[in-house]
């Protein structure tokens, strides 16, 4: 399948990228009051393996011939490595319903019987937006009919918690990871797709697969990593019972996955993106850096400051799909469905009024990505993900 396919997109496309360029770059510009910014840089080779701890072996002072005031000058280098840290990507299906739709039915049937006034379908619906996900658009319910929604939800629960409900229809019943991917190549190699991704859940979206660890051993191309994404159920929201698209979402290594920076990719399409890297180190003593578990990254502190001031602070409570996740909400009950239908607004459309984040002192960070999408006529979903060069810039 990957060399046929790659055959077909040099047919369909254009692109000629510019070669990396891994030499001595240095340019020295100034920065003084009014100016543009100016950077002393250069590229270093390394024999490093890891791209955490940038070598300390190299001349990192800038020299200068005469005294500049008012204005800010240093040094911005490329690392070379040979193994570069990949972004933390995420995936997810467009809508929170890509569950086993027939086996959950089973499990409402036998504690239902036939005292179900509503469908079985529109019950899991009440249910997935009760438990704090989106896009599973309930808002057609009438008042009384989500009153006779709940009674069938408390019945169908019976003496299970609402987590042990949560864990059943998105643990026990949800898609799989071989459901989602079809195949996963490094470069030439095949990848064992389960092997690099593990299911995790995204703020408002639902279960999801994260890229958890991967490194990239060679430049762009020689090491892509391609994925091919299957058509995604989705019983519940879409009339063709397939998912509109999937959204991948650029994380962290943190467990926390905000609603951003995302991107859509859609049926029938190729989708490449690049990506650079690069390592921030600030002073230690500035004040706007911290050391705050919180702050360990952008997104952390957004579903901190979500859970805080959306959830837990309004409602005494936390969604389910953080409670064994996020240790500051061990202690808190998990919400009771109702709560969440009755304020489904202000949750799933949060108003957060006092973000404000302090970066991190050090962090490895990723930017772009440059992305470039063509139709295609078979029925495929395929994207490509790859660093552009084998170094980061610090």
């Amino acid at each position: 399948m990957n060399k046929n396919f790659d055959a077909d997109l040099e047919e369909m496309s254009n692109e000629s990228d510019p070669p990396d360029f891994f030499g001595s770059i240095y340019t020295l510009e100034r920065r003084m009051r009014g100016s543009p910014r100016l950077i002393l840089s250069r590229t270093f080779p390394s024999d490093s393996s890891t791209p955490i701890t940038p070598p300390t072996n190299f001349p990192q002072k800038c020299s200068c011939r005469y005294l500049w005031r008012k204005e800010l000058h240093g040094l911005s280098q490329l690392m070379m490595v040979k193994s570069l840290s990949f972004p933390n990507l995420i995936f997810c299906p467009n809508s929170p319903d890509a569950v086993h739709v027939e086996d959950i039915v089973k499990d409402m049937e036998t504690r239902l019987g036939g005292h179900l006034n509503g469908t079985y379908k529109d019950l899991l619906k009440y249910f997935i937006a009760g438990s704090g996900f989106d896009y599973v658009y309930i808002d057609q319910f009438s008042d009384e009919y989500k009153r006779n929604l709940q009674m069938n939800y408390e019945i169908w629960r019976g003496n299970r918690s609402t987590l042990d409900l949560f864990k059943f229809v998105f643990e026990e019943n949800s898609i799989t990871c071989n459901e989602f991917f079809q195949q996963c190549t490094q470069g030439s190699l095949n990848a064992n797709c389960c092997d690099i991704f593990s299911p995790t859940f995204v703020m408002l979206r639902g279960r999801c697969f994260k890229l958890n660890g991967y490194n990239q051993n060679d430049a762009d191309e020689l090491a892509k990593l391609r994925l091919f994404i299957k058509n995604i159920p989705s019983p519940l929201v879409n009339d063709n019972h397939f998912q509109s698209n999937v959204i991948m979402f650029i994380g962290d290594e943190n467990i926390e996955t905000s609603t951003f920076p995302r991107y859509y990719l859609n049926p029938n399409s190729w989708n490449k993106f690049r990506f650079n890297s690069r390592l921030i180190i600030s002073l230690s003593d500035n004040p706007r850096c911290s050391i705050l578990p919180r702050n360990r990254g952008l997104y952390t502190c957004y579903v901190y400051e979500y859970i805080k001031e959306s959830v837990v602070g309004k409602y005494n409570c936390t969604l389910p799909y953080y409670k064994e996740t996020l240790d500051y909400v061990y202690s808190v009950p998990v919400c009771n469905v109702s709560t969440v239908i009755a304020n489904y607004s202000d949750i799933k459309w949060p108003r957060l009024e006092s973000v404000f984040h302090l970066a991190l002192a050090e962090k490895f960070q990723s930017t772009g990505p440059r992305r470039r999408t063509i139709k295609l006529e078979r029925n495929l979903m395929v994207t490509d993900l790859s660093l552009l060069s084998m170094s980061y810039k610090c």
